[in-house]
C-alpha cells in the first residue's frame, strides 16, 4: 500500500542526492518530523527508490580514436546497446556529400555499416521486432503501445521507440486514450530538440526533430522501411526514398564508464538516513 508521501519521497531523495545544505535545512525542519509513520517510510522509500534507478538507465561512455578526438557514447543497461551521444553523426563524415545530413534508407544502412569508431566497427541502425514474435508484426495503429504501428510504445523490443520516449522522455501528440496530449511539444520541422530540458534530463547532441530510421523493411508495402517520427511521437513505415536521418547503434557496452548519468546512493547519502533513524529512535519517535 503507497503511503501518502510518495512523491515527497521521491522529491526529497533527489534533493539529498543533489544539495547537502538541503540536508541540514530537512533536519532542522519540524515539518519533516511531524509524522514519525511518513519520516520512517521516506527513509526506507527513499534508499529503494534510489537504489533501483542505479541500477538502470543511461550510462556514459568515452570511445578512445587513436589520431582523432573521442567520441561520446551511452550505454543502455536495459537494451544492453550503446547508442551515439551524437544522434546526427554522419555531419562528422564525409558520407553524406551535399552535406544536409538527411539520407534515405538504404543509404543510412550503408552508412551505418561501414562506420568504424575507435576499436568498433559494427554499428548498425535502431532495430525493431514485433511485439508478437509467433504471429509477426501488428500493423493496426494503436495509442497505447499495444501494437507496432503507432503512439507510446515503451517496448524494449522497439529500440527507437524506448530510446526516445522511455530514456528521452519526449511527449507524443496523443495520449494512449487517443486524446491530445497537452504536454506535447510542436517543435518546427529540422528543430534542434534540447534534449536535457524533456523528461529524461539526457543530453543527446544533434537531435533533430524529423524521421529516424529503423533498421527493417516495412514488410506490408517493400517499398517503406520503419522509422520513428520525432514530430508526434509514432513509429510507421515510410517510403524508402524519403529524407530521414541515422542515430548510429551498437550492441553491447563499448567499455569503461566516464561517468554514471543516474548517480548511486552516496555513502552521505546513506549516511544521512542512517542518522535520520537514529536520531528519530532518541527522541522516541519508533514505536
Amino acid at each position: 500500500m503507497e503511503f501518502a508521501g510518495t512523491n515527497f519521497v521521491k522529491s526529497m531523495a533527489r534533493e539529498i542526492q543533489s544539495n547537502n545544505g538541503a540536508v541540514t535545512n530537512m533536519m532542522n525542519s519540524s515539518k519533516y518530523f511531524a509524522n514519525s509513520k511518513k519520516v520512517k517510510s521516506f527513509a526506507l522509500a527513499a534508499l529503494l527508490t534510489t537504489t533501483s534507478q542505479a541500477n538502470a538507465g543511461l550510462l556514459e561512455r568515452t570511445i578512445v580514436v587513436d589520431g582523432g578526438p573521442d567520441v561520446e557514447a551511452y550505454y543502455d543497461d536495459v537494451l544492453d546497446v550503446t547508442w551515439l551521444k551524437n544522434a546526427n553523426f554522419v555531419e562528422t563524415t564525409d558520407y553524406d556529400a551535399d552535406g544536409d545530413n538527411f539520407l534515405p534508407w538504404e543509404s543510412a544502412r550503408n552508412w551505418v555499416e561501414q562506420l568504424s569508431i575507435g576499436k568498433f566497427d559494427d554499428w548498425r541502425l535502431p532495430s525493431i521486432q514485433a511485439l508478437d514474435a509467433t504471429a509477426g508484426f501488428d500493423y493496426y495503429q494503436t495509442y497505447d503501445g499495444s501494437t507496432d504501428v503507432g503512439y507510446n510504445s515503451t517496448s524494449e523490443l522497439h529500440e527507437l521507440a524506448y530510446m526516445i520516449n522511455v530514456n528521452l522522455g519526449l511527449e507524443s501528440k496523443f495520449n494512449t486514450n487517443h486524446t491530445n496530449n497537452s504536454k506535447w511539444a510542436n517543435y518546427p520541422w529540422n528543430y534542434e530538440i534540447n534534449t536535457k530540458s524533456l523528461a529524461g534530463g539526457i543530453e543527446i547532441e544533434n537531435f533533430y526533430n524529423g524521421y529516424y530510421f529503423y533498421d527493417l523493411e516495412y514488410a506490408p508495402k517493400t517499398d517503406r522501411a520503419w522509422l520513428f517520427d520525432t514530430t508526434v511521437g509514432r513509429q510507421v513505415g515510410i517510403s524508402k526514398v524519403t529524407a530521414g536521418r541515422a542515430w548510429a547503434v551498437r550492441d553491447g557496452d563499448v567499455g569503461t564508464a566516464s561517468s554514471v548519468t543516474v548517480p548511486e546512493p552516496t555513502p552521505v547519502f546513506l549516511l544521512l538516513l542512517t542518522s535520520l533513524g537514529l536520531l528519530l529512535r532518541q527522541k522516541g519517535k519508533f514505536n
